[in-house]
């Protein structure tokens, strides 16, 4: 392939993913806003919901605290559509992200609050 041929190609890929990655201002501030709605709303539940098993004097060993945690992890497709974001669009990887910051905030809150 000659040189000429080469950059061709090359440009011909660039425009390509330049056009598809083309977001106005407006849709790059939203994506932003819901990435961080997607991050609090985790970090509240699961500060939460270790809360309210530390008042309830709940038994680490019991699994009422495992059942706490995945209600906080449920309640959350509910609770997006009130905070402009829409649940269904997410995918897989959005639920995993979304489940493993509420488990991880639920775990580190409630293992201080237990060794308060």
């Amino acid at each position: 392939m000659s040189n000429g041929a080469k950059s061709a190609a090359k440009s011909n890929v660039s425009s390509k993913k330049s056009a598809l990655n083309k977001d106005t201002p407006e849709e790059k501030h939203k994506r932003y806003i819901d990435g961080i709605k997607k991050t609090l709303l985790p970090l509240l539940l699961g500060v939460l919901s270790a809360v309210a098993l530390f008042d309830l004097r709940a038994d680490p060993a019991e699994t009422l605290g495992l059942l706490v945690m995945f209600l906080a992890i449920l309640v959350q497709k509910y609770i997006y559509p009130y905070l402009g974001v829409d649940p269904d669009g997410f995918g897989g990887k959005d639920w995993f992200y979304i489940s493993f910051m509420t488990f991880a905030f639920w775990f580190v809150s409630w293992t201080i609050l237990l060794n308060w």
